[in-house]
């Protein structure tokens, strides 16, 4: 019988085979150390996004040592993303929890006012940082606010989001001080259920990026049962500093479902970041 991580790594390689040896060994390393998935991203067009898991870990400490981010500038993170681009290496981005706009980061002035930091990501010379609006608003509205330093229109957002106190939030991305991209989000609570979803999420995308997505939730799905709520956890939807769009949705991993070797000292998940 194919182990968890064997069956995730099948789905999430099918379109690009010549990954599936370097990603299985990845996933394989983050279970054995009590590593636990929470969300796994499916981004089109696939040549740029690949193949995108995201884990956690009870002791950030030991994720970090697993995957060599254990002099990280900022410290252990909280969260480790393994990214795997078509025809591409592994790589390993590195998130961190954060409770304040601090020295670190440089927001918009023209941002909505009620934006708290989630988390961020310095990844060598990139800094991204996430964050959410309190209040319920009109998605549309978000999002032609937060692209405003890119002096762009807004991207089709299909579905449309639903106003919903704490669903949405924008990324904004820099190189150095250079602003690269910013990316808008909603997560389940502001969209329709899965079957609306996948229908509306489809339409767009073409054959490869279509298969892609569906072989991503198929991965999702063949790691256990989900109770309550959307397998859909998150919809992304980003614009590039020279205009480039792309876009993306983040699948939940039913919990307690990975099950990782009892010495690794795993006890569960964490807050997730969707």
């Amino acid at each position: 019988m194919a182990s968890p991580w064997e069956t995730l790594a099948r789905c999430l390689a099918a379109t690009d085979p010549g990954t599936l040896h370097q990603l299985n060994s990845a996933l394989k390393r983050a279970y054995s150390c009590g590593a636990l998935p929470f969300e796994i991203i499916a981004g089109a067009p696939f040549e740029r996004y690949g193949a995108r898991v995201t884990f956690q870990h009870p002791s950030p400490e030991i994720l970090a040592r697993a995957f060599n981010l254990d002099r990280h500038p900022w410290g252990a993170p909280d969260w480790v993303g393994l990214r795997i681009a078509a025809n591409g290496p592994l790589r390993v981005k590195p998130y961190h929890r954060v409770d304040q706009v601090d020295a670190r980061f440089e927001l918009p002035p023209a941002w909505p006012t009620d934006l708290y930091p989630v988390m961020a990501a310095l990844d060598g010379e990139i800094t991204e940082l996430y964050l959410r609006k309190r209040q319920a608003c009109d998605f549309a509205g978000f999002a032609r606010c937060c692209l405003g330093p890119l002096r762009v229109e807004p991207p089709a957002t299909v579905p449309q989001p639903r106003p919903h106190d704490d669903s949405f939030c924008v990324s904004l991305r820099r190189e150095g001080c250079r602003l690269c991209a910013i990316s808008v989000f909603a997560d389940w609570r502001a969209l329709p259920r899965d079957p609306k979803i996948e229908s509306a999420w489809s339409a767009g995308l073409n054959e490869a990026d279509r298969l892609a997505y569906l072989l991503a939730l198929a991965g999702a799905r063949s790691l256990g049962f989900l109770p309550l709520g959307n397998w859909h956890a998150m919809l992304a939807w980003t614009v590039e500093a020279d205009g480039a769009r792309h876009r993306a949705v983040s699948l939940s991993v039913p919990p307690h479902t990975w099950v990782a070797p009892a010495s690794a000292g795993a006890k569960g998940r964490g807050a997730p970041l969707h």
